[in-house]
């Protein structure tokens, strides 16, 4: 199971490329696939059915039988964001510019203020695991700011408090308001 695991980790990275032309990210992704997700939204307790679902997508890409032990891991955080990108691009697909779910889950990495956490930056400051843990932390008990800033989804002008309305909601007003149609 431990080699299951790191497989899946690593078709997780390969998803959204960890491993840049200039950067890597490989430390933060890692810190962020080690805090299992948590709701405290009712409603964002189907966010950790995307973590599922990414799960099941593996099995199949791997021609993996059924595990029980696979599917009983907590939901990570890692999984909940790229099942978020992959939602964002099932609304916003368009054909002339292929898949962009690569793009859309950096820049909610982008939102959350991890662009500079790069493994090179986590080899210099032994503190940026517990910045990314207290980053996280802040999101998912809805300690970000009423637009959202902080969160994955900010927005410049906002009808409702961003932390009382769930993850799905706050991303179609972050689309709405960033790429009208």
């Amino acid at each position: 199971m431990i080699q299951i695991k790191q497989d899946y980790f690593q078709w997780l990275c390969e998803m959204v490329h960890s491993d840049g032309p200039s950067q890597s990210y490989g430390i933060l992704l890692k810190t962020l696939h080690s805090i299992p997700f948590f709701a405290t939204h009712e409603r964002d307790l189907n966010r950790m059915d995307d973590g599922y679902r990414l799960r099941y997508e593996y099995q199949s890409f791997c021609h993996m039988q059924d595990s029980e032990d696979f599917y009983e891991m907590k939901v990570s955080v890692l999984e909940v964001l790229i099942g978020l990108a992959n939602r964002i691009e099932d609304l916003m697909y368009d054909p002339d510019k292929g898949d962009q779910t690569l793009i859309w889950f950096w820049e909610m990495m982008d939102n959350l203020g991890f662009e500079n956490f790069t493994d090179e930056a986590f080899g210099k400051r032994e503190w940026y695991t517990f910045q990314v843990e207290d980053i996280v932390k802040k999101w998912m008990d809805r300690k970000f700011q009423r637009n959202g800033k902080g969160s994955p989804f900010p927005l410049k002008t906002w009808k409702y408090d961003q932390r009382k309305i769930e993850l799905l909601y706050q991303m179609n007003d972050y689309l709405n308001e960033r790429y009208p149609i």
